[in-house]
Protein backbone atom coordinates (compact mmCIF):
# COMPACT_ATOMS: atom_id res chain seq x y z
CA UNK A 1 0.00 0.00 0.00
CA UNK A 2 1.43 3.48 -0.81
CA UNK A 3 2.44 5.66 2.09
CA UNK A 4 0.03 8.38 1.01
CA UNK A 5 -2.95 6.05 1.43
CA UNK A 6 -2.55 5.83 5.17
CA UNK A 7 -1.27 9.32 5.83
CA UNK A 8 -3.69 11.87 7.33
CA UNK A 9 -4.99 14.67 5.17
CA UNK A 10 -2.95 17.87 5.19
CA UNK A 11 -4.02 20.46 7.77
CA UNK A 12 -4.53 23.11 5.11
CA UNK A 13 -7.05 20.95 3.30
CA UNK A 14 -9.01 19.99 6.40
CA UNK A 15 -9.14 23.57 7.59
CA UNK A 16 -11.44 24.52 4.70
CA UNK A 17 -13.88 21.65 5.38
CA UNK A 18 -16.69 21.79 7.96
CA UNK A 19 -15.76 19.86 11.08
CA UNK A 20 -17.88 16.72 11.52
CA UNK A 21 -18.07 14.17 14.30
CA UNK A 22 -16.39 10.91 13.14
CA UNK A 23 -18.80 8.03 12.60
CA UNK A 24 -18.28 4.81 14.59
CA UNK A 25 -17.65 2.89 11.35
CA UNK A 26 -14.83 5.09 9.99
CA UNK A 27 -13.22 6.58 13.08
CA UNK A 28 -10.43 4.82 14.87
CA UNK A 29 -11.34 3.55 18.35
CA UNK A 30 -8.88 5.91 19.97
CA UNK A 31 -10.64 8.91 18.44
CA UNK A 32 -14.07 8.42 20.14
CA UNK A 33 -14.64 10.40 23.39
CA UNK A 34 -16.08 7.42 25.27
CA UNK A 35 -13.00 5.30 24.60
CA UNK A 36 -10.70 8.19 25.42
CA UNK A 37 -12.40 8.49 28.81
CA UNK A 38 -12.38 4.70 29.28
CA UNK A 39 -8.62 4.61 28.79
CA UNK A 40 -8.19 7.59 31.11
CA UNK A 41 -10.31 5.79 33.72
CA UNK A 42 -8.14 2.71 33.50
CA UNK A 43 -5.13 4.94 34.19
CA UNK A 44 -6.94 6.23 37.33
CA UNK A 45 -7.30 9.69 35.84
CA UNK A 46 -9.28 12.30 37.76
CA UNK A 47 -13.09 12.04 37.30
CA UNK A 48 -13.07 15.77 36.70
CA UNK A 49 -11.75 14.98 33.21
CA UNK A 50 -15.13 13.54 32.20
CA UNK A 51 -16.96 16.66 33.24
CA UNK A 52 -14.42 18.84 31.44
CA UNK A 53 -14.85 16.81 28.25
CA UNK A 54 -18.60 16.40 28.26
CA UNK A 55 -19.85 19.59 29.96
CA UNK A 56 -19.22 21.84 26.91
CA UNK A 57 -21.37 19.47 24.86
CA UNK A 58 -24.11 19.27 27.48
CA UNK A 59 -24.38 23.04 27.62
CA UNK A 60 -25.90 23.02 24.12
CA UNK A 61 -28.40 20.20 24.80
CA UNK A 62 -31.91 20.21 26.12
CA UNK A 63 -32.66 18.41 29.37
CA UNK A 64 -34.17 15.32 27.72
CA UNK A 65 -31.13 15.06 25.41
CA UNK A 66 -28.90 15.20 28.48
CA UNK A 67 -30.70 12.10 29.75
CA UNK A 68 -29.99 10.31 26.46
CA UNK A 69 -26.34 11.34 26.59
CA UNK A 70 -26.05 10.06 30.15
CA UNK A 71 -27.15 6.62 29.01
CA UNK A 72 -24.12 6.22 26.72
CA UNK A 73 -21.58 5.19 29.35
CA UNK A 74 -20.82 5.51 33.04
CA UNK A 75 -18.56 8.54 32.68
CA UNK A 76 -21.12 10.43 30.63
CA UNK A 77 -23.79 9.53 33.18
CA UNK A 78 -21.65 10.98 36.00
CA UNK A 79 -20.98 14.11 33.98
CA UNK A 80 -24.65 14.46 32.99
CA UNK A 81 -25.78 13.96 36.59
CA UNK A 82 -23.38 16.60 37.91
CA UNK A 83 -24.35 19.02 35.14
CA UNK A 84 -28.05 18.36 35.73
CA UNK A 85 -27.82 19.18 39.45
CA UNK A 86 -25.89 22.37 38.75
CA UNK A 87 -28.39 23.33 36.04
CA UNK A 88 -31.33 22.70 38.37
CA UNK A 89 -29.85 24.76 41.16
CA UNK A 90 -28.99 27.63 38.86
CA UNK A 91 -32.03 27.85 36.61
CA UNK A 92 -34.46 25.02 37.40
CA UNK A 93 -36.14 22.67 34.97
CA UNK A 94 -37.56 24.33 31.84
CA UNK A 95 -41.26 24.85 32.26
CA UNK A 96 -42.23 22.73 29.26
CA UNK A 97 -40.28 19.78 30.69
CA UNK A 98 -41.02 20.21 34.40
CA UNK A 99 -43.95 17.82 34.71
CA UNK A 100 -42.18 15.07 32.79
CA UNK A 101 -39.11 15.59 34.98
CA UNK A 102 -41.16 15.35 38.19
CA UNK A 103 -42.81 12.13 37.02
CA UNK A 104 -39.44 10.70 36.03
CA UNK A 105 -37.88 11.45 39.42
CA UNK A 106 -40.89 10.03 41.28
CA UNK A 107 -40.86 6.88 39.07
CA UNK A 108 -44.52 7.17 38.20
CA UNK A 109 -44.16 4.84 35.21
CA UNK A 110 -42.61 2.17 37.42
CA UNK A 111 -45.41 2.46 39.98
CA UNK A 112 -48.11 1.98 37.33
CA UNK A 113 -46.11 -0.40 35.12
CA UNK A 114 -48.94 -2.94 34.95
CA UNK A 115 -51.57 -0.41 33.93
CA UNK A 116 -51.93 3.29 33.17
CA UNK A 117 -52.33 6.22 35.52
CA UNK A 118 -55.68 7.11 33.96
CA UNK A 119 -57.05 3.57 34.31
CA UNK A 120 -55.97 3.29 37.94
CA UNK A 121 -57.43 6.72 38.66
CA UNK A 122 -60.81 5.69 37.27
CA UNK A 123 -60.68 2.41 39.19
CA UNK A 124 -60.07 4.21 42.48
CA UNK A 125 -62.89 6.71 41.86
CA UNK A 126 -65.34 3.90 40.96
CA UNK A 127 -67.68 6.25 39.11
CA UNK A 128 -68.04 8.75 41.98
CA UNK A 129 -66.58 12.08 40.93
CA UNK A 130 -66.54 15.60 42.27
CA UNK A 131 -67.00 17.28 45.60
CA UNK A 132 -70.63 16.23 45.86
CA UNK A 133 -69.71 12.53 45.85
CA UNK A 134 -67.91 12.76 49.19
CA UNK A 135 -69.51 11.54 52.41
CA UNK A 136 -69.71 13.88 55.37
CA UNK A 137 -67.95 11.51 57.78
CA UNK A 138 -64.71 9.56 57.98
CA UNK A 139 -61.83 10.12 55.59
CA UNK A 140 -64.08 11.59 52.91
CA UNK A 141 -65.48 14.03 55.46
CA UNK A 142 -61.95 15.27 56.22
CA UNK A 143 -61.25 15.66 52.51
CA UNK A 144 -64.53 17.52 52.03
CA UNK A 145 -63.71 20.02 54.77
CA UNK A 146 -60.11 20.60 53.66
CA UNK A 147 -60.82 20.95 49.93
CA UNK A 148 -63.00 24.00 50.52
CA UNK A 149 -60.21 25.59 52.59
CA UNK A 150 -57.40 24.97 50.08
CA UNK A 151 -56.09 28.12 48.38
CA UNK A 152 -59.50 29.89 48.57
CA UNK A 153 -58.02 33.08 47.05
CA UNK A 154 -56.95 31.28 43.89
CA UNK A 155 -59.61 31.54 41.20
CA UNK A 156 -59.08 27.91 40.21
CA UNK A 157 -60.06 26.68 43.71
CA UNK A 158 -62.59 29.36 44.61
CA UNK A 159 -66.17 28.54 45.49
CA UNK A 160 -67.36 30.29 42.32
CA UNK A 161 -65.43 27.84 40.13
CA UNK A 162 -66.07 24.30 41.32
CA UNK A 163 -63.76 22.75 38.69
CA UNK A 164 -60.62 23.02 40.79
CA UNK A 165 -62.34 21.80 43.95
CA UNK A 166 -63.86 18.83 42.12
CA UNK A 167 -60.47 17.85 40.68
CA UNK A 168 -58.77 18.19 44.05
CA UNK A 169 -61.44 16.09 45.76
CA UNK A 170 -61.04 13.36 43.13
CA UNK A 171 -57.23 13.34 43.46
CA UNK A 172 -57.30 13.06 47.26
CA UNK A 173 -60.03 10.42 47.37
CA UNK A 174 -58.36 8.31 44.67
CA UNK A 175 -55.05 8.50 46.56
CA UNK A 176 -56.75 7.44 49.78
CA UNK A 177 -58.19 4.41 47.98
CA UNK A 178 -54.89 3.59 46.26
CA UNK A 179 -52.87 3.80 49.50
CA UNK A 180 -55.26 2.59 52.25
CA UNK A 181 -52.49 2.53 54.84
CA UNK A 182 -52.14 6.28 54.45
CA UNK A 183 -55.71 7.33 53.65
CA UNK A 184 -55.59 11.11 53.95
CA UNK A 185 -53.58 13.58 56.01
CA UNK A 186 -53.88 17.35 56.23
CA UNK A 187 -51.14 18.77 54.06
CA UNK A 188 -51.75 16.41 51.16
CA UNK A 189 -54.47 18.79 49.95
CA UNK A 190 -51.97 21.62 49.41
CA UNK A 191 -49.43 19.35 47.72
CA UNK A 192 -52.09 17.99 45.36
CA UNK A 193 -53.39 21.52 44.68
CA UNK A 194 -49.93 22.70 43.62
CA UNK A 195 -49.67 19.68 41.31
CA UNK A 196 -52.99 20.57 39.70
CA UNK A 197 -51.87 24.16 39.20
CA UNK A 198 -48.63 22.97 37.62
CA UNK A 199 -50.59 20.71 35.26
CA UNK A 200 -52.86 23.59 34.33
CA UNK A 201 -49.94 25.94 33.66
CA UNK A 202 -48.17 23.40 31.43
CA UNK A 203 -51.32 22.22 29.63
CA UNK A 204 -50.97 18.61 30.80
CA UNK A 205 -53.91 16.47 29.60
CA UNK A 206 -56.11 14.86 32.26
CA UNK A 207 -54.54 16.95 35.04
CA UNK A 208 -56.45 15.24 37.86
CA UNK A 209 -55.25 11.77 36.78
CA UNK A 210 -51.64 12.92 36.34
CA UNK A 211 -51.68 14.71 39.70
CA UNK A 212 -53.02 11.53 41.28
CA UNK A 213 -50.17 9.54 39.75
CA UNK A 214 -47.50 11.89 41.09
CA UNK A 215 -49.09 12.12 44.54
CA UNK A 216 -49.35 8.32 44.74
CA UNK A 217 -45.69 8.06 43.70
CA UNK A 218 -44.70 10.46 46.48
CA UNK A 219 -46.49 8.21 48.95
CA UNK A 220 -45.19 4.89 47.64
CA UNK A 221 -41.75 5.69 46.19
CA UNK A 222 -40.40 8.80 47.91
CA UNK A 223 -40.70 8.14 51.66
CA UNK A 224 -43.87 10.16 52.29
CA UNK A 225 -45.91 7.20 53.54
CA UNK A 226 -44.74 7.40 57.17
CA UNK A 227 -45.11 11.17 57.20
CA UNK A 228 -48.71 11.19 56.01
CA UNK A 229 -50.14 8.01 57.51
CA UNK A 230 -52.33 8.26 60.66
CA UNK A 231 -50.42 9.64 63.60
CA UNK A 232 -47.76 11.25 61.31
CA UNK A 233 -45.04 9.08 62.94
CA UNK A 234 -42.21 10.46 60.80
CA UNK A 235 -42.94 14.09 61.65
CA UNK A 236 -41.25 13.85 65.06
CA UNK A 237 -38.13 12.48 63.40
CA UNK A 238 -38.02 15.37 60.91
CA UNK A 239 -38.50 17.92 63.68
CA UNK A 240 -35.71 16.29 65.70
CA UNK A 241 -33.38 16.39 62.68
CA UNK A 242 -34.26 20.01 61.95
CA UNK A 243 -33.66 21.03 65.56
CA UNK A 244 -30.22 19.38 65.64
CA UNK A 245 -29.22 20.90 62.30
CA UNK A 246 -30.37 24.32 63.45
CA UNK A 247 -28.28 23.99 66.62
CA UNK A 248 -25.25 23.09 64.55
CA UNK A 249 -25.59 25.57 61.69
CA UNK A 250 -27.29 28.50 63.47
CA UNK A 251 -26.35 28.05 67.15
CA UNK A 252 -27.11 31.63 68.18
CA UNK A 253 -30.60 31.60 66.69
CA UNK A 254 -31.33 28.15 68.12
CA UNK A 255 -30.25 29.36 71.56
CA UNK A 256 -32.59 32.36 71.25
CA UNK A 257 -35.51 30.10 70.33
CA UNK A 258 -34.86 27.94 73.39
CA UNK A 259 -34.55 30.96 75.65
CA UNK A 260 -37.96 32.33 74.66
CA UNK A 261 -39.59 28.87 74.64
CA UNK A 262 -40.15 28.43 70.89
CA UNK A 263 -39.70 24.88 69.60
CA UNK A 264 -39.11 24.11 65.90
CA UNK A 265 -42.30 22.06 65.62
CA UNK A 266 -44.28 25.31 65.94
CA UNK A 267 -43.26 26.40 62.45
CA UNK A 268 -41.45 23.45 60.82
CA UNK A 269 -44.31 20.94 61.08
CA UNK A 270 -46.19 22.82 58.39
CA UNK A 271 -43.08 22.92 56.19
CA UNK A 272 -42.72 19.15 56.17
CA UNK A 273 -46.40 18.17 55.96
CA UNK A 274 -47.06 20.49 53.01
CA UNK A 275 -43.59 20.32 51.40
CA UNK A 276 -43.45 24.13 51.69
CA UNK A 277 -46.43 24.42 49.34
CA UNK A 278 -48.17 27.13 51.40
CA UNK A 279 -44.98 28.87 52.58
CA UNK A 280 -43.29 29.75 49.30
CA UNK A 281 -44.66 31.67 46.30
CA UNK A 282 -45.35 29.34 43.43
CA UNK A 283 -42.60 30.64 41.14
CA UNK A 284 -40.09 29.69 43.86
CA UNK A 285 -41.90 26.57 45.05
CA UNK A 286 -41.70 24.77 41.70
CA UNK A 287 -37.95 25.48 41.60
CA UNK A 288 -37.57 24.06 45.11
CA UNK A 289 -39.58 20.98 44.13
CA UNK A 290 -37.20 20.47 41.19
CA UNK A 291 -34.43 19.97 43.73
CA UNK A 292 -36.66 18.16 46.21
CA UNK A 293 -37.49 15.44 43.71
CA UNK A 294 -33.81 15.22 42.75
CA UNK A 295 -32.06 15.42 46.14
CA UNK A 296 -34.77 14.26 48.54
CA UNK A 297 -35.60 15.45 52.03
CA UNK A 298 -32.45 17.48 52.53
CA UNK A 299 -33.91 20.14 50.22
CA UNK A 300 -36.67 20.98 52.73
CA UNK A 301 -34.10 21.23 55.54
CA UNK A 302 -31.83 23.42 53.41
CA UNK A 303 -34.58 25.82 52.40
CA UNK A 304 -35.92 26.08 55.95
CA UNK A 305 -32.52 26.79 57.49
CA UNK A 306 -31.65 29.21 54.68
CA UNK A 307 -34.87 31.11 55.34
CA UNK A 308 -34.13 31.32 59.07
CA UNK A 309 -30.54 32.39 58.33
CA UNK A 310 -31.83 35.33 56.26
CA UNK A 311 -34.19 36.34 59.07
CA UNK A 312 -31.78 35.76 61.95
CA UNK A 313 -31.05 39.45 62.70
CA UNK A 314 -34.80 40.13 62.99
CA UNK A 315 -35.70 36.92 64.80
CA UNK A 316 -33.10 37.40 67.55
CA UNK A 317 -34.78 40.65 68.58
CA UNK A 318 -38.29 39.18 68.76
CA UNK A 319 -40.16 37.94 71.79
CA UNK A 320 -42.21 34.75 71.86
CA UNK A 321 -45.38 36.71 71.01
CA UNK A 322 -43.70 38.41 68.05
CA UNK A 323 -42.34 35.10 66.77
CA UNK A 324 -45.78 33.54 67.12
CA UNK A 325 -47.36 36.31 65.05
CA UNK A 326 -44.65 35.99 62.37
CA UNK A 327 -44.90 32.23 61.98
CA UNK A 328 -48.70 32.19 62.34
CA UNK A 329 -49.02 33.38 58.75
CA UNK A 330 -47.73 30.65 56.40
CA UNK A 331 -45.93 33.08 54.09
CA UNK A 332 -44.90 35.45 56.88
CA UNK A 333 -41.21 34.40 57.06
CA UNK A 334 -40.85 34.48 53.27
CA UNK A 335 -42.39 37.95 53.05
CA UNK A 336 -40.08 39.19 55.81
CA UNK A 337 -37.00 37.72 54.06
CA UNK A 338 -37.38 40.02 51.06
CA UNK A 339 -37.76 37.30 48.43
CA UNK A 340 -38.07 38.92 44.98
CA UNK A 341 -41.42 38.58 43.20
CA UNK A 342 -41.93 36.56 40.04
CA UNK A 343 -40.26 38.09 37.00
CA UNK A 344 -42.13 38.42 33.74
CA UNK A 345 -39.04 37.83 31.58
CA UNK A 346 -36.09 35.54 32.02
CA UNK A 347 -32.76 37.27 32.47
CA UNK A 348 -34.25 40.32 34.18
CA UNK A 349 -32.77 41.50 37.49
CA UNK A 350 -35.76 40.11 39.41
CA UNK A 351 -35.38 36.74 37.69
CA UNK A 352 -31.67 36.68 38.45
CA UNK A 353 -32.39 37.51 42.09
CA UNK A 354 -34.85 34.61 42.33
CA UNK A 355 -32.32 32.28 40.71
CA UNK A 356 -29.69 33.33 43.23
CA UNK A 357 -32.08 32.93 46.18
CA UNK A 358 -33.04 29.40 45.12
CA UNK A 359 -29.46 28.42 44.29
CA UNK A 360 -28.21 29.48 47.71
CA UNK A 361 -31.13 27.78 49.44
CA UNK A 362 -30.90 24.36 47.77
CA UNK A 363 -27.06 24.35 47.90
CA UNK A 364 -26.77 25.09 51.61
CA UNK A 365 -23.69 23.46 53.11
CA UNK A 366 -23.91 21.29 56.21
CA UNK A 367 -27.11 19.43 55.28
CA UNK A 368 -26.42 16.10 53.60
CA UNK A 369 -28.03 12.71 53.32
CA UNK A 370 -25.33 11.22 55.54
CA UNK A 371 -26.03 13.83 58.23
CA UNK A 372 -29.76 13.05 58.13
CA UNK A 373 -29.08 9.30 58.45
CA UNK A 374 -26.83 9.86 61.46
CA UNK A 375 -29.44 12.10 63.05
CA UNK A 376 -32.06 9.40 62.49
CA UNK A 377 -29.95 6.97 64.52
CA UNK A 378 -29.56 9.61 67.22
CA UNK A 379 -33.33 10.08 67.23
CA UNK A 380 -33.93 6.36 67.78
CA UNK A 381 -31.45 6.35 70.66
CA UNK A 382 -33.00 9.54 72.05
CA UNK A 383 -36.55 8.13 72.02
CA UNK A 384 -35.48 4.83 73.51
CA UNK A 385 -33.51 6.61 76.21
CA UNK A 386 -36.60 8.62 77.12
CA UNK A 387 -38.83 5.56 77.28
CA UNK A 388 -36.32 3.47 79.20
CA UNK A 389 -34.90 6.11 81.55
CA UNK A 390 -36.95 4.76 84.45
CA UNK A 391 -35.27 1.32 84.27
CA UNK A 392 -31.88 1.28 86.08
CA UNK A 393 -31.03 -2.17 84.70
CA UNK A 394 -30.44 -0.82 81.21
CA UNK A 395 -28.91 2.53 82.12
CA UNK A 396 -26.37 3.51 79.48
CA UNK A 397 -27.33 0.78 77.03
CA UNK A 398 -28.47 3.26 74.41
CA UNK A 399 -24.92 4.57 74.16
CA UNK A 400 -24.06 1.47 72.14
CA UNK A 401 -26.82 1.95 69.56
CA UNK A 402 -25.33 2.47 66.11
CA UNK A 403 -27.16 2.82 62.83
CA UNK A 404 -27.46 -0.90 62.08
CA UNK A 405 -28.72 -1.84 65.53
CA UNK A 406 -31.15 1.08 65.39
CA UNK A 407 -32.41 -0.24 62.05
CA UNK A 408 -32.97 -3.65 63.61
CA UNK A 409 -34.87 -2.08 66.51
CA UNK A 410 -37.06 -0.16 64.07
CA UNK A 411 -37.67 -3.37 62.12
CA UNK A 412 -38.76 -5.17 65.28
CA UNK A 413 -41.07 -2.33 66.34
CA UNK A 414 -42.53 -2.19 62.82
CA UNK A 415 -43.17 -5.94 63.00
CA UNK A 416 -45.07 -5.41 66.25
CA UNK A 417 -47.07 -2.54 64.76
CA UNK A 418 -48.16 -4.52 61.68
CA UNK A 419 -51.05 -6.50 63.23
CA UNK A 420 -52.08 -3.48 65.26
CA UNK A 421 -52.40 -1.35 62.13
CA UNK A 422 -54.62 -4.01 60.60
CA UNK A 423 -56.81 -4.17 63.72
CA UNK A 424 -57.00 -0.40 63.91
CA UNK A 425 -58.06 -0.26 60.26
CA UNK A 426 -60.81 -2.82 60.87
CA UNK A 427 -62.08 -0.98 63.94
CA UNK A 428 -61.99 2.37 62.18
CA UNK A 429 -64.07 0.86 59.41
CA UNK A 430 -66.54 -0.49 61.95
CA UNK A 431 -66.71 2.85 63.72
CA UNK A 432 -67.37 4.67 60.44
CA UNK A 433 -70.07 2.12 59.55
CA UNK A 434 -71.59 2.56 63.00
CA UNK A 435 -71.51 6.34 62.60
CA UNK A 436 -73.47 6.03 59.36
CA UNK A 437 -75.97 3.71 61.07
CA UNK A 438 -76.15 6.13 63.98
CA UNK A 439 -76.84 9.03 61.65
CA UNK A 440 -79.56 7.08 59.88
CA UNK A 441 -81.10 5.98 63.20
CA UNK A 442 -81.07 9.56 64.45
CA UNK A 443 -82.78 10.77 61.27
CA UNK A 444 -85.45 8.08 61.60
CA UNK A 445 -85.99 8.88 65.27
CA UNK A 446 -86.34 12.60 64.57
CA UNK A 447 -88.85 11.93 61.78
CA UNK A 448 -90.92 9.54 63.90
CA UNK A 449 -90.81 11.90 66.88
CA UNK A 450 -92.02 14.74 64.67
CA UNK A 451 -94.93 12.61 63.42
CA UNK A 452 -95.68 11.55 67.01
CA UNK A 453 -95.98 15.19 68.06
CA UNK A 454 -98.20 15.99 65.06
CA UNK A 455 -100.56 13.07 65.79
CA UNK A 456 -100.73 14.02 69.44
CA UNK A 457 -101.60 17.59 68.51
CA UNK A 458 -104.33 16.37 66.10
CA UNK A 459 -105.84 14.18 68.82
CA UNK A 460 -105.91 17.11 71.25
CA UNK A 461 -107.63 19.29 68.64
CA UNK A 462 -110.26 16.62 67.96
CA UNK A 463 -110.88 16.15 71.67
CA UNK A 464 -111.27 19.91 72.06
CA UNK A 465 -113.70 19.97 69.13
CA UNK A 466 -115.72 17.11 70.67
CA UNK A 467 -115.92 18.93 73.99
CA UNK A 468 -117.13 22.08 72.22
CA UNK A 469 -119.94 20.18 70.40
CA UNK A 470 -121.03 18.46 73.62
CA UNK A 471 -121.15 21.84 75.35
CA UNK A 472 -123.46 23.13 72.59
CA UNK A 473 -125.76 20.12 73.00
CA UNK A 474 -125.85 20.64 76.76
CA UNK A 475 -126.70 24.33 76.33
CA UNK A 476 -129.57 23.56 73.91
CA UNK A 477 -130.96 20.99 76.31
CA UNK A 478 -130.98 23.44 79.18
CA UNK A 479 -132.77 26.13 77.15
CA UNK A 480 -135.44 23.69 75.94
CA UNK A 481 -136.30 25.63 72.78
CA UNK A 482 -134.06 23.74 70.36
CA UNK A 483 -135.42 21.87 67.40
CA UNK A 484 -134.87 18.25 66.68
CA UNK A 485 -132.84 19.13 63.58
CA UNK A 486 -130.29 21.09 65.63
CA UNK A 487 -129.75 18.13 67.94
CA UNK A 488 -129.31 15.82 64.94
CA UNK A 489 -126.68 18.08 63.35
CA UNK A 490 -124.71 18.37 66.59
CA UNK A 491 -124.97 14.64 67.21
CA UNK A 492 -123.62 13.98 63.69
CA UNK A 493 -120.69 16.27 64.45
CA UNK A 494 -119.95 14.32 67.64
CA UNK A 495 -120.02 11.03 65.77
CA UNK A 496 -117.73 12.40 63.06
CA UNK A 497 -115.22 13.67 65.62
CA UNK A 498 -115.31 10.35 67.46
CA UNK A 499 -114.62 8.49 64.19
CA UNK A 500 -111.65 10.76 63.53
CA UNK A 501 -110.45 10.15 67.09
CA UNK A 502 -110.54 6.41 66.50
CA UNK A 503 -108.47 6.78 63.31
CA UNK A 504 -105.96 9.10 64.97
CA UNK A 505 -105.79 6.75 67.95
CA UNK A 506 -104.81 3.87 65.69
CA UNK A 507 -102.29 6.09 63.94
CA UNK A 508 -100.99 7.25 67.31
CA UNK A 509 -100.38 3.66 68.36
CA UNK A 510 -98.33 2.93 65.22
CA UNK A 511 -96.33 6.12 65.52
CA UNK A 512 -95.68 5.46 69.20
CA UNK A 513 -94.33 1.98 68.42
CA UNK A 514 -92.12 3.23 65.59
CA UNK A 515 -90.80 6.06 67.75
CA UNK A 516 -89.92 3.65 70.53
CA UNK A 517 -88.24 1.31 68.04
CA UNK A 518 -86.25 4.20 66.53
CA UNK A 519 -85.11 5.20 70.00
CA UNK A 520 -83.98 1.63 70.69
CA UNK A 521 -82.05 1.54 67.38
CA UNK A 522 -80.46 4.87 68.20
CA UNK A 523 -79.35 3.70 71.65
CA UNK A 524 -77.97 0.45 70.19
CA UNK A 525 -75.97 2.37 67.59
CA UNK A 526 -74.57 4.63 70.29
CA UNK A 527 -73.63 1.61 72.35
CA UNK A 528 -71.91 -0.10 69.40
CA UNK A 529 -69.91 3.03 68.66
CA UNK A 530 -68.89 3.25 72.31
CA UNK A 531 -67.80 -0.42 72.35
CA UNK A 532 -65.76 -0.11 69.13
CA UNK A 533 -64.15 3.11 70.35
CA UNK A 534 -63.21 1.47 73.67
CA UNK A 535 -61.77 -1.51 71.79
CA UNK A 536 -59.72 0.84 69.61
CA UNK A 537 -58.33 2.66 72.64
CA UNK A 538 -57.61 -0.65 74.38
CA UNK A 539 -55.73 -2.03 71.36
CA UNK A 540 -53.61 1.12 71.07
CA UNK A 541 -52.81 1.09 74.79
CA UNK A 542 -51.94 -2.61 74.73
CA UNK A 543 -49.68 -2.05 71.74
CA UNK A 544 -47.87 0.80 73.50
CA UNK A 545 -47.35 -1.39 76.56
CA UNK A 546 -46.12 -4.27 74.37
CA UNK A 547 -43.71 -1.96 72.55
CA UNK A 548 -42.32 -0.65 75.83
CA UNK A 549 -41.80 -4.16 77.21
CA UNK A 550 -40.20 -5.29 73.98
CA UNK A 551 -37.79 -2.36 73.85
CA UNK A 552 -36.80 -2.92 77.46
CA UNK A 553 -36.13 -6.55 76.65
CA UNK A 554 -34.07 -5.60 73.60
CA UNK A 555 -31.91 -3.20 75.53
CA UNK A 556 -31.44 -5.60 78.40
CA UNK A 557 -29.92 -7.93 75.81
CA UNK A 558 -27.90 -5.05 74.38
CA UNK A 559 -26.59 -4.23 77.85
CA UNK A 560 -25.82 -7.90 78.59
CA UNK A 561 -24.02 -8.29 75.24
CA UNK A 562 -21.70 -5.33 75.76
CA UNK A 563 -23.32 -3.14 73.13
CA UNK A 564 -23.74 -5.73 70.39
CA UNK A 565 -27.02 -6.63 68.78
CA UNK A 566 -29.52 -8.68 70.81
CA UNK A 567 -28.89 -12.39 70.63
CA UNK A 568 -32.51 -13.46 70.44
CA UNK A 569 -34.36 -10.23 69.81
CA UNK A 570 -34.58 -10.76 66.06
CA UNK A 571 -34.57 -14.54 65.94
CA UNK A 572 -37.73 -14.40 63.85
CA UNK A 573 -36.13 -12.01 61.36
CA UNK A 574 -34.33 -12.79 58.14
CA UNK A 575 -30.78 -13.96 57.71
CA UNK A 576 -29.68 -10.57 56.48
CA UNK A 577 -30.82 -9.01 59.74
CA UNK A 578 -28.73 -11.51 61.71
CA UNK A 579 -25.70 -10.71 59.58
CA UNK A 580 -26.15 -6.98 60.15
CA UNK A 581 -26.52 -7.55 63.86
CA UNK A 582 -23.25 -9.49 63.97
CA UNK A 583 -21.48 -6.71 62.13
CA UNK A 584 -22.89 -4.12 64.52
CA UNK A 585 -21.73 -6.12 67.52
CA UNK A 586 -18.23 -6.47 66.10
CA UNK A 587 -18.02 -2.75 65.47
CA UNK A 588 -19.07 -1.95 69.02
CA UNK A 589 -16.60 -4.44 70.51
CA UNK A 590 -13.78 -3.00 68.46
Amino acid sequence: MPASASAPAPAATSAHKPRTWPSPQTAAPAQTPSLVWARASRRNASPHLALCMVAPVLAFLELDDVYRAGACCRSWYAAAFAWRKDRLRAHGVPRRLRWRYWESCARVDWLFSGTTVEAEFERCLDGRCGLGALDATGTEGEILRDVTRTFPRDDFFSARSRAGQDMLADVLRATAVFAPGVNYCQGMNYVAAVMLLACRDEGVPRPEARAFGLLAALVCNLDMRDLWRPGVPQLKLRIFQFDRLLRELQPSLSSHFRSVGLTPDFFASQWFLTLLSINLPRHVLVRVWDSLLTDGWKTVFRVGIHLLRLLEPKLKDMTLEDLGLLFKTPDGPVAASGLPPAAATAGSPASAAVDEWVRRAVSLKGVSTRALVELESQYVAHILAQQLSDNPDIHGAVAFVDRRVAALVREEISRLDGPVRADVGVLRGRIEHTERALREARDVFVEEAREFIEVQADIEELQEAKRAVLDQIRSLSELGDAHEDDFAVLQAKVESVEAQLVEEGARFGGVLWRTAQAQVDLEEALERKKVFSEQLVQIVQQNEAMRTRRMKSLFRELNAGGGGAPTSAFASGSGSASTSASGAGGAADG
